[in-house]
């Protein structure tokens, strides 16, 4: 009979296993052959098992969580030892891929925490990244705005870019500081729907690349006149600004559709002979986000027709480079002028506020520019579906 028994115990223990991440099933098997309490543990708390093999706690509070668990104390002296809020206790085996991070301890978000908590495996881990990174980068309302949305718990492998969202947020609550822009126009508020959020940290990212747009060229004859450069290219406009300039030095309405443009609907390109702009050049996708890219619209100043010579060089553009140029992002000039010292200025009170942690991605490098503003499209591009 305790054979049969012990049989028993070992198989529903491994059944449990199986729902860990394979990297930590063995540690985890290791666990639970220490004691029948810890092989309980799994079943009874998931996230205190997982804590202790992945060393999310210091080792001395790990060693006191597997001597409170093995002499027979709550789980509540358990969570308590391992630093781990108690509503960690509703999350499942799946949720767990990476040591777990700092999460909130707040009443608030203890108390509606389970009511967002996935029900489904699939994208368990993904959600529970994304709410801790909300929490990292930004605080608990974010955190718990991060935990409603249906959009965290996405493919596994897919973790939502956080930074747009979180320094959007950060500076809707503390402002930009003193004769620091942009201001933000819409405040980040806890009840914004997904789409709504990540619509305005876009606006908020480009008002902060408007930053680095290049001072006025210095115009007209003399030794320091600017040489007009030779030969056709496109320039990308991405920004309110440069699409508000096109407007007006084209003479069409091209500055009203920065809306398409953060949406990801729609791409808008520059034609120009040397500085001279000449046309200006729309694509858009079949499926708004998805397929291929087709030619929408291709203008001359005032909407005119454009000369042989320009449609042949955007049609061999068409056919030969633009894919290429807009999935890799290069060899399209941005016509944005990186400068280190100002990228360091405007994240410095947010890096002072929020710690080192956020520190990834805010390098004062034209990487971390360009990785803000493909950051900030990928969450349009969900938040419509994609």
């Amino acid at each position: 009979m305790a054979l049969a028994c012990e049989k028993e115990r070992r198989e529903k223990t491994e059944k449990i296993l199986q729902r860990f991440d394979r990297h930590y099933q063995r540690r985890l098997r290791k666990l639970a052959g220490l004691s029948p309490r810890l092989a309980e543990l799994l079943a009874s708390y998931p996230a205190a098992a997982f804590a202790i093999v992945s060393q999310s706690a210091p080792p001395d509070r790990c060693g006191r969580a597997v001597r409170l668990v093995r002499d027979g104390a709550g789980l509540k002296d358990v969570a308590d030892a391992l630093t781990l809020p108690r509503w960690t206790r509703r999350l499942m085996p799946q949720a767990f891929s990476e040591p777990i991070g700092a999460l909130p301890r707040g009443p608030r978000f203890a108390a509606e925490i389970g009511n967002y908590v996935p029900v489904l495996t699939v994208g368990a881990a993904s959600w529970l990244q994304f709410v801790q990174a909300a929490n990292r980068t930004c605080g608990e309302d974010l955190a718990l705005w991060a935990a409603r949305e249906r959009h965290a718990a996405g493919e596994p492998s897919r973790m939502l870019p956080i930074l747009p969202l979180a320094a959007y947020a950060w500076f809707s609550r503390h402002g930009c500081g003193e004769g620091m822009r942009p201001a933000v126009a819409t405040p980040f508020d806890p009840d914004m729907g997904f789409a709504r959020a990540v619509f305005e940290a876009r606006l908020f990212v480009e008002a902060i690349l408007d930053r680095f747009q290049p001072h006025s060229k210095r115009k007209g004859p003399g030794r320091y006149s600017r040489r007009p450069l030779g030969g056709m290219r496109i320039v990308r406009l991405s920004t309110q600004a440069q699409l508000y300039e096109e407007g007006q030095k084209m003479r069409h309405c091209v500055g009203t559709y920065f809306g398409a443009v953060a949406r990801g609907e729609c791409l808008i390109f520059s034609v120009r002979d040397g500085i001279e702009r000449i046309a200006t050049l729309e694509l858009r996708r079949r499926y708004v986000t998805k397929g291929p890219l087709s030619l929408v619209q291709l203008q001359g100043p005032g909407n005119t027709r454009v000369a042989p010579p320009v449609r042949d060089f955007v049609s061999h553009w068409l056919m030969h480079e633009a894919v290429r140029q807009i999935a890799e992002g290069c060899a399209i000039e941005e016509d944005l002028v990186f400068k280190p010292e100002v990228w360091a200025d405007f994240w410095r009170p947010y890096v002072a506020a929020q710690g080192p942690a956020v520190l990834p991605g805010l390098e004062p490098t034209v990487a971390s520019l360009h990785k803000l503003r493909a950051d900030a499209n990928t969450l349009v591009a969900i938040g419509m579906g994609a």
